[in-house]
């Protein structure tokens, strides 16, 4: 009885004293995210940028040996730390958000692939962009 009580405070004072685990937690992928695509054995360096907009999400894929730069996604959903995306309407990547890591896999045009990205700093760029109307 001694020991049950002592295993029982134990695991209360441990509850109470450690945070929660990282998936109980609050995730936020906004922000600068770079890495690698896989496909057939061919690696793509690639950067993402995500930005939250109250409840909803919109980001943006860059490959810069592919010349393609800010590219926007289609949609972007985030179910508990399960990030969903799509690119291009023909791009589908589904990837888990782990603190800094973000990891998955994707689908285009029924091949399928893997990707792994890091939370990084973005890298200033040597453009300006500005949205111009044209009439």
């Amino acid at each position: 009885m001694r020991t049950t009580v002592g295993l029982l405070a134990f695991v209360v004072v441990a509850t109470a004293t450690f945070p929660a685990s990282a998936s109980a937690q609050a995730v936020n992928p906004a922000g600068h995210w770079v890495g690698s695509m896989v496909r057939s054995g061919s690696i793509l360096s690639v950067a993402f940028d995500f930005v939250q907009h109250g409840a909803a999400m919109s980001g943006t894929f860059s490959a810069v040996t592919q010349r393609a730069l800010g590219i926007p996604f289609d949609y972007v959903e985030l179910s508990d730390r399960i990030l969903t995306f799509s690119l291009v309407g023909t791009i589908v990547l589904r990837g888990t958000v782990d603190g800094d890591t973000l990891a998955g896999s994707f689908t285009d045009h029924g091949a399928m692939g893997t990707f792994t990205l890091t939370r990084s700093v973005p890298i200033a760029t040597p453009y300006r962009i500005e949205t111009r109307s044209v009439y």
